[in-house]
């Protein structure tokens, strides 16, 4: 999605809330459907070093999640991950002696920190424990009988006993 500068600015990009709560209704009559939802604004809030705009696009992005959330609720047979690609900035949040939000970052791009997956609904046993973000749309594709992917490699040989065969 393009930046924004805030909500109101370019009502023609809906925001990610606003897309999900659509986008249920839509695909709810479909057996299998993959939906992604993604929360950019976010990215682009980690970026520019604004800690309030990023504290505004996670709120909406969570309430995106809970959406999907309530809807597998009701559904029962719709699986809901959230995840991401990237951290951006290494966001730290602590509070001073006043107890004011006081924000910082420790880098100037994406840093290589794991990000986290969560998972609710059926089959989350797939995403429990730490995966490598390539195996998650392996993952998907196979739960949503998709053969696009090919089978997870085995552990690679050590580069030593590579060459020597």
């Amino acid at each position: 999605m393009p930046k924004r500068k805030d909500d109101k600015q370019d009502n023609a990009t809906p925001c990610s809330d606003q897309l999900n709560a659509e986008s249920n209704e839509w695909f709810a009559p479909e057996p299998k459907f993959f939906m992604m939802v993604e929360g950019s604004q976010i990215d682009w809030g980690g970026h520019d070093k604004d800690r309030d705009n990023t504290i505004r696009q996670t709120l909406l992005f969570d309430m995106a999640v809970k959406e999907a959330i309530e809807f597998a609720q009701r559904d029962k047979k719709t699986l809901v991950i959230v995840t991401a690609d990237h951290e951006t900035d290494g966001l730290l949040l602590n509070a001073d002696r006043r107890n004011r939000l006081v924000a910082g970052w420790n880098s100037d791009d994406h840093t290589a920190g794991d990000v986290p997956i969560y998972a609710f609904g059926p089959e989350v046993i797939h995403f429990s424990g730490t995966h490598d973000i390539t195996d998650i749309p392996k993952i998907i594709a196979r739960l949503l009988d998709f053969i696009i992917f090919p089978a997870p490699l085995k552990a690679a040989q050590p580069v030593v006993e590579a060459v020597r065969n």
